[in-house]
Parts: C-alpha cells; sequence; structure tokens
C-alpha cells in the first residue's frame, strides 16, 4: 500500500490485462449493405443522429445515395441509389 495525501491507495498485482475492448464500427451496427433502392430504416432515441449520418459514411465509401426524413417518430433513412 502507498500512503497519498491521508488516503490509502492499494496497489494490486497478478491482475491481467483484459482484452482490448473494440467498438463496433458504425458502419457494421447498421445493415447498410443489406440495403436495395427503396429500402428505409427508422431511427429513433440516440441513434437519431448517428445512423444519418453513418448512412452517409457508408453512402460515401460505396457510391451509394441515402436521403433522411424527420418525422413525429424519428429519422427514417432510405437509400435512393
Amino acid at each position: 500500500m502507498v500512503q497519498v495525501l491521508k488516503s490509502t491507495i492499494q496497489i494490486d498485482t497478478h491482475i491481467p490485462i483484459p482484452d482490448r475492448d473494440r467498438r463496433t464500427p458504425r458502419w457494421e451496427k447498421y445493415p447498410w449493405a443489406k440495403m436495395e433502392v427503396g429500402h428505409s430504416i427508422l431511427f429513433t432515441g440516440d441513434d437519431e443522429d448517428n445512423g444519418p449520418a453513418s448512412a452517409y459514411a457508408y453512402g460515401k465509401r460505396h457510391g451509394w445515395t441515402f436521403t433522411r426524413k424527420r418525422s413525429a417518430h424519428g429519422v427514417r433513412v432510405w437509400r435512393v441509389s
């Protein structure tokens, strides 16, 4: 143990380092590759910002076009080309 500013900090040994926690990229989280022209996805909650941004990025990399429209239920994204 080490005494630091009148508080005690415990030093642990033999604790393995966990595997690297890789977050799932958004383009893998959403099914963009499975979408055909005319298909759409409705995003609600936290995904209202992330989903459409991911669609744009995926489309830019693959030469596809997506459009989005906000409604009372959330944000809907369509593949248009």
